[in-house]
């Protein structure tokens, strides 16, 4: 399904005192005009993109050049002034973490945990430690906060089951639900699935599942949800990996291996070759 860009609807309801947008420049230019009434900072820059990691590297255009854009945009001045000052700064918005986000209504706890990481610029990097600390605090996996294919919330939360960052997320879909009540409910059931997670590039969504003790037991597996662009990496991963699930019911995620089972029997056991690659992700059990 197309997810609308849900931080503008956020934004627009005062749930979000500033947006920070990346954006392609003709979608920048559509945005600017919609907020054409509010206060607005933007830097114009040449976009180098990796479709499996997710890493969005970049380097400096002049105004009016370049392929993408920095929008921030806010109702206070003081706000944009201040976002542009850091805009010019050489040291850019990653030098300035802790009060970018203040400006942008992020919880400190989700900013210190992106500023501690080692590398911020790879997303898939991002959600694997996302799904590391959800485990180690003992949270439940909140569909709303689902951010492996879609977007509810813009930003990345510590966790998944982080209790600022759902309410959040339930405002947004609320809000969404005002005005397009199928979509708000179809993307729910979209989000409150277990997804066997690889890469940005590499995924694929268990349907109608449930916990049976260390097992989770499916009814189908569905792929197609990437938001990668590289379609032939994509689609490789997703027929050997619906190939294999499709020839059991049940998955059983280990650190030494992935073990598919029709009822009580082993149907396929795949090893793992590399231990920190691919994590199940369980939202919606």
């Amino acid at each position: 399904m197309e997810v609308p860009r849900l931080e503008l609807l956020a934004y627009e309801h005062g749930l979000k005192p500033a947006l920070y947008l990346t954006l392609p420049r003709a979608e920048a230019d559509a945005i600017a005009q919609r907020f054409g009434d509010h206060r607005m900072a933007r830097v114009d820059y040449l976009f180098m993109y990796d479709a499996v990691t997710d890493v969005r590297r970049r380097a400096p255009a002049a105004p009016g050049e370049g392929t993408h854009v920095d929008l921030f945009i806010a109702r206070d001045a003081a706000l944009v002034e201040r976002a542009r000052t850091i805009y010019e700064d050489p040291r850019g918005p990653s030098e300035h973490l802790a009060e970018m986000g203040a400006m942008l209504g992020y919880p400190p706890c989700c900013v210190e945990a992106f500023a501690a990481l080692p590398d911020r610029s790879n997303n898939t990097a991002i959600r694997y430690a996302a799904i590391a600390r959800t485990r180690r605090l003992g949270l439940p996996f909140a569909p709303v906060l689902n951010n492996l294919f879609a977007y509810v919330l813009p930003s990345f939360p510590c966790s998944y089951g982080r209790a600022w960052s759902v309410a959040q997320a339930e405002a947004v879909l609320d809000l969404l639900a005002r005005t397009q009540p199928d979509t708000a409910a179809t993307l729910r059931r979209a989000l409150a699935r277990p997804v066997l997670f690889f890469d940005h590039a590499r995924l694929v969504v268990l349907e109608g599942a449930r916990l049976d003790g260390d097992v989770i037991r499916y009814g189908g597996v569905a792929g197609g949800l990437s938001p990668t662009e590289d379609h032939a990496v994509r689609e490789r991963l997703e027929r050997a990996l619906c190939a294999v699930l499709t020839r059991g019911d049940g998955l059983r995620v280990t650190d030494g291996a992935l073990e598919v089972l029709r009822g009580s029997a082993r149907a396929a056991w795949l090893p793992r070759c590399e231990p920190s690659l691919g994590v199940l992700a369980p939202f919606g059990l």
